[in-house]
């Protein structure tokens, strides 16, 4: 990226959320409720009351500084692209879910502090795997292939042969600690990206919507041109 595309991001969702004067607030509380607990569609009454717990909480250790409702705060963080309100079918009751902009704030800011254990061998084993796959798709040779699938055939016949014979390798308490730290983070991430899809497909439909109502010719054609674009 560079000086001006980096400037262009200025007004972007999650650059405005992390200079906002309540940061750490929104940060803390929607990362809890959205990330952490990974809820969906939670409903008005329910993340008021929430909030409201949050707020009398820290006005007691505070000194009032967050003086105004609930429901006034969340108000501002969906004008602000950090939360999207919506009305599900049938209910009407509104209901709040973070969005992709609040998510990639609370997973940089996370990310800042130092970490006591850095687990690094399931990434490269990781690495090692898809570059593997990547040689063997892309191999023309169909005896280079069946080479590649004798040499995992015959390293699985040693594990079971080990197996026979009474030896098993555990993982170490240093390695399963690395596994569940990459299964965790890739669950989040996987989550975030989720979100981020569904965001899409929500602008999508609307932009399609527009087009389809303000069209002059048919709709057949647009709706093709739309989907080839």
């Amino acid at each position: 990226m560079d000086f001006e595309d980096v400037t262009g991001l200025h007004d972007h969702p999650a650059w405005r959320l992390l200079r906002a004067d309540h940061a750490p607030l929104v940060l803390a509380f929607c990362g809890a409720v959205f990330v952490d607990e990974n809820a969906r569609g939670v409903p008005e009454a329910v993340l008021v009351s929430r909030l409201d717990d949050q707020l009398y909480d820290l006005n007691e250790r505070r000194a009032s500084t967050f003086p105004r409702p609930a429901a006034a705060y969340l108000t501002e963080w969906t004008a602000n692209g950090w939360l999207r309100k919506y009305y599900p079918p049938g209910e009407d009751e509104a209901h709040f879910d973070a969005t992709s902009a609040l998510e990639k704030a609370v997973a940089w800011v996370r990310g800042l502090p130092a970490r006591s254990f850095i687990g690094t061998e399931s990434r490269l084993n990781t690495i090692v795997a898809l570059l593997r796959q990547m040689a063997f798709g892309t191999e023309t040779d169909p005896q280079a292939r069946i080479d590649e699938l004798s040499r995992e055939r015959d390293a699985i016949d040693t594990q079971i042969a080990q197996l026979r014979a009474g030896e098993v390798d555990m993982l170490s308490p240093l390695a399963l600690l690395d596994r569940y730290q990459q299964v965790e983070t890739t669950a989040v991430e996987l989550l975030r990206d989720f979100r981020e899809v569904e965001a899409n497909l929500r602008e999508l439909d609307r932009r399609l919507r527009h087009d389809v109502a303000t069209a002059e010719g048919g709709k057949g054609d647009l709706l093709a041109t739309f989907l080839m674009d």
